[in-house]
């Protein structure tokens, strides 16, 4: 499903660029575009986990288990195993694991369009971040050639201030 909205994404970009659209602006209108349904899911899947007992979500697709000592962290629909792995990370306060493997990563890489990427995916999860009142720090991506993307989130109330590092 998700591969079908990243070329959806690709088409909508490749659309704007044919009517003459310059690309960092049509990079700008499809990231917007990106947010308004993101939102939405968004919203709806966190309106569910607050439903589900001893669970707790971040940034709307990453559940975890209250009082789980291991940290361990699991995807949902429609960002789960087969197409997303992840690695568990552990940190002393907040939630933390690794995308080792992303497949809207390998077409926007395929499509030679990291840039459009960047902004209209990976840049979405800073926002999606502040929808759940927690900063995301991440400094590795795959779609820049990086061997993961790491998720390193916190509580914005409790955790030690520390810049956003986003992906331009």
């Amino acid at each position: 499903m998700n591969v079908k909205l990243a070329c959806f994404t690709m088409s909508f970009f490749n659309a704007l660029l044919g009517i003459g659209t310059e690309r960092t602006y049509a990079i700008e209108l499809v990231a917007d575009a990106a947010w308004r349904v993101y939102r939405l899911w968004s919203i709806l899947a966190l309106g569910l986990a607050r439903v589900t007992p001893g669970k707790a979500t971040s940034l709307a697709f990453a559940v975890t288990t209250h009082g789980d000592p291991h940290g361990r962290v699991s995807l949902s629909f429609p960002f789960n195993a087969p197409g997303y792995l992840i690695e568990p990370a552990l940190v002393d306060h907040g939630t933390a694991f690794d995308v080792v493997r992303c497949p809207i990563a390998d077409y926007f890489r395929g499509e030679a369009a990291i840039d459009l990427c960047s902004a209209s995916w990976c840049n979405l999860d800073y926002a999606l971040a502040e929808l759940t009142h927690e900063k995301l720090v991440r400094t590795k991506t795959l779609v820049r050639g990086d061997d993961r993307c790491d998720f390193r989130l916190n509580d914005e109330k409790t955790s030690p201030s520390r810049p956003h590092t986003r992906q331009e």
